[in-house]
């Protein structure tokens, strides 16, 4: 039986100074991109078109052609235009490259961490803050991209501990960082190696694994959800081979975004490798059974564009909003059907929304893209009383729901 309770509310947020906007990070090692098979380019337009990262940062680039290959031809694609990259440094092995939403974001510098094999680079963010001017505070994101020493013998180990002792250091030379995140292919087997400790320890800035899993990643079925490499069973254009069974990829960060005292945290639920269903250890993507995680063109896509899986993780920002924002006001109506909200607007929005229980948890999140339709499964939530937050770049508004068992 559908039960079905329709409420039309407009009103103005009580948290109106405040509000958040969410956003997307990933990583993703891109396989000696456009080196081997540059015609790979096609099937990572298929992955960036559907997951729409606003930060999204690459290993394995062999050339800046192929970077400007990736913009043109993957990123600012199909009506989207609002793509900017960061200049291209060639390194002694692969590179690393960052491409950004430039509506949210701009670059202010960018350097690189000199290791013995692959630079690790940085990126420091500005957020655009509605409203924001000369003299405008906003938050910032330290973006860094590392691609450690590959191999599992106890030499390859030790280099991959020297990079991580070199990534400590520049983040200690730094005057000032926040809200900073080093990510990539870390072709770490353990957590017990002297890479990981480096990375979590306290010397320097102490990072947090947002999963917080301890043990032997490499070729073990306990952490088959999490593992990134390898896609296939076969060898393709050169990759590895043998099935998902090594966590090789990550996205750490530093305490303030647990905390979330510089304005940023991690929606909850939100990190993971894309298109890992936790079905297939040992087994490629393609596999039997049929992997549902994403839609089936964004899975064939993600097996031939490279052996690793891309991680992605979304950012919740608080955004101040001035006066003349807290005055416009959005309209819309909602409804529960069953377990499921419908959201409906008078016109096309951009933005974000979470559903936020009374202590203020945030127990749903996601984004709006253009939508007047929306949406969100609120099954597995505990009946009560909770508000919608909306969030678009120049409107706000919120209503209260009743979720029923």
């Amino acid at each position: 039986m559908l039960k079905k309770s329709l409420l039309t509310l407009t009103m103005m947020l009580s948290f109106a100074s405040m509000a958040q906007d969410t956003v997307s990070v990933m990583y993703y090692n891109l396989l000696n991109f456009p080196w081997i098979n540059s015609g790979r380019i096609t099937h990572l337009q298929e992955i960036v078109q559907y997951s729409k990262p606003d930060l999204f940062l690459v290993n394995e680039l062999t050339s800046g052609s192929g970077a400007n290959t990736i913009l043109n031809s993957a990123l600012n694609t199909n009506g989207t235009t609002y793509y900017s990259k960061a200049a291209f440094v060639d390194g002694y092995d692969t590179d690393n490259m960052l491409y950004y939403n430039n509506e949210k974001f701009g670059l202010i510098s960018q350097d690189e961490v000199n290791t013995s094999l692959r630079d690790i680079n940085l990126y420091v963010m500005y957020y655009k803050e509605p409203g924001m001017n000369a003299s405008s505070d906003t938050v910032y994101l330290y973006l860094y991209s590392a691609h450690l020493k590959a191999g599992s013998m106890a030499s390859n180990a030790s280099d991959r501990a020297a990079e991580t002792v070199a990534f400590k250091a520049h983040v200690a030379s730094l005057p000032y960082y926040e809200n900073l995140l080093f990510g990539g292919d870390m072709n770490i087997y353990t957590s017990t190696e002297q890479a990981y400790s480096n990375i979590i320890s306290a010397s320097g800035v102490t990072l947090v694994d947002p999963l917080g899993l301890t043990g032997n990643y490499n070729n073990n079925s306990a952490f088959a959800n999490h593992h990134t490499q390898s896609t296939r069973t076969t060898s393709i254009d050169g990759g590895a081979f043998g099935g998902m069974d090594d966590r090789f990829d990550y996205i750490f960060h530093s305490t303030d975004i647990s905390s979330g005292t510089n304005r940023v945290s991690i929606v909850p639920g939100s990190y993971r490798p894309l298109g890992q269903d936790g079905l297939h250890f040992n087994d490629g993507l393609l596999d039997l059974p049929s992997n549902t995680s994403v839609p089936s063109n964004v899975l064939s896509a993600l097996y031939y564009m490279s052996d690793h899986l891309p991680i992605t993780m979304d950012l919740a920002l608080d955004v101040a909003l001035d006066a003349d924002d807290i005055s416009k006001e959005l309209s819309f109506n909602h409804y529960m059907i069953d377990e499921q909200l419908q959201l409906n607007f008078d016109e096309n929005l951009t933005g974000s929304i979470q559903i936020v229980d009374l202590t203020g948890k945030v127990v749903r999140s996601t984004s709006i893209d253009q939508n007047r339709h929306l949406t969100i499964d609120l099954s597995g939530i505990s009946s009560g009383i909770y508000a919608i937050q909306i969030l678009t770049k120049n409107k706000v508004g919120s209503a209260k729901i009743w979720k029923a068992n």
